[in-house]
């Protein structure tokens, strides 16, 4: 069950008979809300959130939603977020909690931030939600995956380029719009080519169906 403190529920009382809460000197509705939430109301919110699934008040659910959701586009809630992901994560079944994919694109992107430091909050994050820090960390280890296997296949084609202009084969000659005739290594893709002379610049097939000479250069 989430946190049924006697000051949670007062709040949650408050907001049945008046439409709106109060933390500190923030006060909360239904219709409209301050885009600057306090930093230091986060965690309150998100237990408001979960006692509002666990009581099936969904208008006071999607409200606090709302409220995380927008914390979470903001880079300075990383000092509160493990507190957030603990709350929700131990108190909202994962059928029910539209703010876990949320919670894993903020950890994404501020993997660094989590990590930097003391390690207190990835220590924090482990303890309160390790299905989530093992989702991000496979999710970062594939991201990396691909990103190498990109860069190594971008070397490989730009030394297979290099080659061919130096033995002088699969060379094209094209003459651009402004009159200026240059040869290229005819590309595997559709890359872009820029004019030496006009810099202009064009996908490959616009040369290819545009400027390019019959003749092939060895």
């Amino acid at each position: 069950m989430p946190n049924g403190s006697p000051a949670m529920i007062q709040l949650l009382i408050q907001y049945l008979y008046t439409g709106e809460y109060s933390i500190g000197q923030q006060l909360e509705d239904r219709d409209g809300f301050d885009r600057s939430i306090d930093p230091d109301a986060l965690e309150t919110h998100a237990q408001l959130y979960a006692l509002s699934d666990y009581y099936r008040i969904s208008h006071l659910k999607e409200r606090n939603s709302m409220l995380l959701k927008l914390a979470l586009e903001d880079e300075a809630t990383v000092h509160r977020f493990p507190g957030i992901v603990k709350i929700i994560y131990e108190s909202v079944p994962a059928c029910a909690c539209a703010l876990r994919w949320k919670l894993f694109e903020f950890a994404v992107k501020n993997i660094r931030s989590l990590t930097d430091g003391s390690g207190d909050s990835i220590q924090e994050l482990m303890e309160g939600a390790p299905d989530l820090v093992a989702t991000v960390i496979s999710y970062v280890v594939k991201e990396k995956d691909n990103l190498s296997k990109e860069l190594e296949k971008s070397t490989r084609r730009v030394a297979e380029l290099e080659g061919d202009i130096e033995d002088g084969e699969n060379m094209i000659s094209v003459t651009c719009t402004c009159r200026y005739r240059f040869q290229v290594a005819e590309p595997t893709a559709n890359i872009r080519i820029g004019c030496p002379r006009c810099h202009r610049v064009r996908k490959w097939l616009w040369w290819s169906l545009h400027c390019r000479d019959d003749s092939l250069f060895a």
